[in-house]
């Protein structure tokens, strides 16, 4: 329903953490759609590392993740890492495979 939205809606960026949508959508032909869609994605993994750049309490967003319900894999595990650094560096590997699946999908 989303995506069928953004027909109708000039101005619009999708977040998700819908990677199957995403490589499905990227592998599906439908070329209007794909074009309306180019940079127009943020993935979770993206936002996640937004925040973490951002915020200066890092130990907050730490605390936060690590005691929700494990929901995203990949963030998760990220976290497990415990060092900023390598978490951002974990995360980024997400997006860049995720990117490299879905092509102009993601935003830069």
């Amino acid at each position: 329903m989303l995506i069928s939205a953004t027909s109708v809606e000039p101005d619009f960026y999708i977040v998700t953490a819908d990677k199957r949508c995403l490589r499905a959508l990227a592998s599906s032909g439908m070329t209007a759609t794909l074009d309306r869609l180019q940079y127009r994605i943020i993935c979770l993994e993206q936002l996640v590392i937004q925040l973490i750049q951002q915020d200066t309490d890092f130990d907050k967003i730490y605390r936060r993740i690590t005691k929700a319900t494990a929901c995203e894999v990949s963030v998760t595990e990220a976290f497990k890492l415990a060092d900023q650094a390598a978490i951002i560096q974990r995360l980024q590997e997400e997006v860049d495979s995720l990117r490299n699946d879905t092509g102009n999908l993601l935003v830069p």
